[in-house]
């Protein structure tokens, strides 16, 4: 089971069951991309979802925005809980700064 925890700092009562694996594949699986203010952040995650593009066939990498009017790369508010929740990924790559 994992916990959504919320880039904010804010605690947040949803959950998300699933299992973690350190041989995950994500072949075929939906990856999201969500970045919260953090500079230069979309390069980062953007370039990490090409390599694993490389590496997964089939994998679709989608920007999932910080929450349900608001842009990627904004700051999150207490609907991003639902929006990945509502996105249907397998996993996610974050980027988070201050």
């Amino acid at each position: 089971m994992f916990e959504v925890v919320s880039p904010a700092g804010k605690p947040t009562v949803a959950e998300i069951s699933g299992k973690s694996s350190s041989e995950a594949d994500l072949t075929g699986k939906k990856l999201g991309l969500i970045q919260i203010p953090f500079p230069n952040g979309d390069v980062l995650l953007e370039s990490l979802a090409g390599l694993l593009k490389q590496q997964f066939k089939g994998l679709e990498p989608v920007k999932i925005p910080s929450g349900k009017r608001l842009a990627w790369g904004d700051y999150p508010d207490n609907t991003l809980t639902e929006v990945v929740q509502e996105s249907g990924i397998s996993a996610a790559l974050v980027a988070v700064g201050c």
